[in-house]
């Protein structure tokens, strides 16, 4: 509730801030009586001036009080029941009341877990919302109609205004490149980081705020995270252990990490790269007269080209997350021991490694006084098993709304914008020799498939649409090629629906706008 009061006393004294806080409370429904307590915070949040609304967990068939992963899957349905709420509000930052205590109760179970380095700096001050890939406004998505819905323009995603929109004459796919790349989403914000529960609570008191603690956080025998903060609580661990000084360790992390972090970005965002958001590859040129790092450590230059190629890296791979140490083999082969003045013959044999999903190709590159590598990054061919599983698009919620967004392979983000028709269905998969097959047969050719490098033709989406277990339509949404069966009186309709609004957007990634092509 301390957080609450702060959010209220804004909104008092500052005319900006007027009505622009909403409490979302969470109940887990693991206790008898959850409910009627999360009923009583709305009604201390409407009480100081704060909107306030329950969000009620679903937990499935399990009970969460015998799952044995209960921390975890208690984290992943509380921060998508947030996230979810936020884009339905169009709310784009989320506040949460994280306190010192927290942090020390982090890094300490980070410890007992085993993590090392980096993992102990703890609970960031700032960051993406966890846990809601896939959900589209939340997951670094929806930069445009968030803003559009607070100009006004529309009242809903998948308002009529916006599905019109969306039917103009040329698809959305002959759009400048940048601007069908992703961006926007919830943020997570901790500002109550450096203030301890002591502090906050005495905060509550001062503002005549009734202090509200989670009872299950007493219950010591729950969770991992509760028998920490009883032993913390406890005076039992020894000085190196106790809150202090794990703050104090997280802290001089932080402050190392960041600077590293601050090289890396100096460094990327000075190296000329390519992203072709219709096959999904990116084109990298090193030049090794810019990396010399005279003022950081052996193991922090490391560590800054281990960041760098995971940045390069994330541009095309569907993993969200990719660890340093997995990164051994392709930082020997772009950033080898020998100096960058060393003898390099032009001939010498393309290296690649397979890294996250991603083939990491290898180029050398001569210069007329330095050396520098040429790096080829494309989303690796699929396992059988997950090129040969289909992704039903789901049906839109209203006739003739948009249907709700997809995100297919972590990478492109598909929806359809077509009128309801009867028995139609369509799916998004892999595009694989046996679909070209097919979709030949069938339909007699697959448009745009010849102009896509043979490369990188597996790796890409197709849409297939189905009547009856038929196949009367497919495209490739990447390069907005359709083709229709000959003859079937809902294929034609159905190809032209699709070449003028079926969206293809590219995911979220940190590049300037002229880096971005098509």
């Amino acid at each position: 509730m301390a957080l609450a009061a702060v959010c209220s006393d804004l909104q008092t004294l500052h005319p900006t801030f007027q009505g622009a806080f909403r409490g979302f409370i969470v109940d887990h429904g693991v206790r008898k009586g959850s409910d009627e307590e999360a009923r009583k915070v709305a009604t201390e949040l409407e009480r100081i001036g704060i909107s306030a609304k329950v969000l009620k967990l679903t937990w499935g068939q399990q009970d969460p009080k015998t799952a044995t992963n209960f921390e975890t899957r208690a984290r992943k349905l509380r921060y998508r029941a947030l996230g979810t709420a936020c884009w339905d509000a169009r709310i784009s930052k989320l506040l949460v009341a994280h306190h010192a205590d927290d942090q020390a109760e982090t890094i300490l179970s980070r410890v007992v877990s085993g993590y090392m380095g980096s993992g102990l700096q703890g609970i960031k001050k700032y960051s993406q919302i966890p846990e809601c890939e896939g959900i589209y406004g939340v997951d670094t998505s929806g930069w445009e109609r968030y803003h559009a819905f607070k100009r006004g323009e529309r009242s809903a995603d998948n308002s009529p205004e916006d599905r019109s929109s969306s039917r103009g004459s040329n698809p959305p796919w002959c759009e400048a490149p940048a601007s069908r790349v992703e961006r926007g989403g919830v943020s997570l914000h901790r500002p109550l980081l450096p203030f301890t529960k002591e502090d906050l609570i005495l905060l509550c008191r001062a503002k005549g705020v009734q202090w509200v603690e989670d009872q299950t956080n007493k219950d010591k025998t729950l969770t991992q995270r509760n028998t920490i903060r009883h032993l913390m609580k406890s005076d039992a661990l020894p000085a190196a252990l106790q809150r202090e000084s794990l703050s104090s360790m997280a802290t001089k992390l932080r402050q190392d990490n960041g600077q590293m972090e601050r090289e890396v970005e100096r460094l990327y965002h000075a190296t000329p790269i390519k992203l072709h958001i219709r096959t999904g590859k990116a084109v990298v040129d090193i030049d090794y007269a810019k990396w010399e790092l005279p003022f950081i450590s052996q193991e922090e230059a490391y560590h800054v080209k281990a960041m760098f190629l995971r940045k390069l890296l994330l541009l095309v791979s569907p993993c969200s997350d990719i660890a340093l140490p997995d990164l051994d083999h392709a930082l020997d082969l772009v950033f080898p021991e020998a100096t960058p003045s060393r003898t390099i013959h032009s001939t010498d044999v393309p290296a690649r490694v397979q890294i996250a999903e991603v083939n990491f190709q290898l180029h050398v590159i001569k210069r007329s006084v330095q050396f520098g590598t040429g790096l080829t990054l494309c989303r690796a061919h699929p396992m059988r098993t997950k090129a040969n599983s289909p992704i039903p698009m789901p049906r839109a919620e209203v006739p003739s709304d948009p249907t709700p967004w997809v995100l297919w392979d972590s990478r492109f983000w598909l929806r359809l914008a077509v009128d309801p028709i009867p028995d139609i269905s369509f799916e998004v998969r892999f595009l694989t020799p046996k679909l070209v097959g097919e979709i030949r047969h069938k339909l007699g050719k697959l448009p745009g498939y010849a102009s896509i490098p043979a490369r990188e033709r597996w790796t890409l989406p197709v849409i297939m649409a189905y009547r009856h277990g038929d196949l009367i339509c497919a495209g490739l949404p990447t390069v907005a090629k359709y083709v229709h069966a000959e003859g079937s009186q809902h294929a034609l309709p159905t190809a032209q629906l699709l070449h003028g609004a079926l969206e293809c957007r590219y995911k979220n990634v940190d590049l300037h706008q002229d880096s971005i092509t098509g």
